[in-house]
């Protein structure tokens, strides 16, 4: 959980989408709305086999990493980690909220057992790096949500202010256990 406390998830909605033939892999420009307090960030992602029409992925609610440093990734400054699951040996698919929430909601984890969300602490003073994120073991549960460690116990959910938490869910075509990248 140390490691998760790190990580600064936020939901933001995809602009624009440019293809990036100068990436060593497949890959997409891509322009998020994390809304009026964090603001528009670039971000380099390999969407490029699960959307193969860069159209489809404009207007889409993204969950990024926002506290990263940012990456240059053949001379493009890559400023926050756009996240996704892979289908198959190729095809990655966006993770994303169950339904509509607002742009810049944080995201923390579900206690499914209490109901309640863990105290996650305040993200913004933290320096994060990739291997906190591999630490987290985040999966997909039983139950199609994206999970902490895997389990149904924990899953990652949107605070959604008065009402009950939003859970993170993917395609259909990810399998259960599916590590999220």
């Amino acid at each position: 959980m140390e490691a998760f406390r790190k990580l600064d998830f936020r939901i933001g909605r995809i602009i624009a989408v440019d293809l990036f033939p100068k990436a060593r892999n497949p890959s997409y420009k891509v322009r998020v709305d994390f809304g009026p307090c964090l603001g528009i960030r670039m971000s380099s992602a390999q969407l490029t086999k699960g959307y193969p029409d860069p159209s489809t992925l404009v207007g889409q609610l993204t969950l990024a990493v926002i506290n990263f440093p940012p990456r240059r990734i053949a001379g493009f400054s890559s400023e926050v980690l756009i996240t996704g699951m892979y289908a198959d040996d190729v095809r990655v698919f966006l993770v994303q909220p169950a339904q509509e929430v607002e742009v810049g909601s944080r995201v923390t984890v579900l206690d499914s057992v209490t109901g309640g969300l863990l105290d996650v602490g305040d993200k913004a003073a933290q320096g994060a790096t990739i291997e906190d994120f591999h630490q987290c073991q985040f999966a997909l549960t039983a139950s199609k949500y994206l999970g902490l460690g895997g389990y149904d116990e924990h899953i990652l959910a949107v605070e959604n202010g008065e009402s009950d938490p939003i859970p993170l869910v993917t395609s259909d075509e990810i399998a259960v256990g599916t590590a999220l990248k």
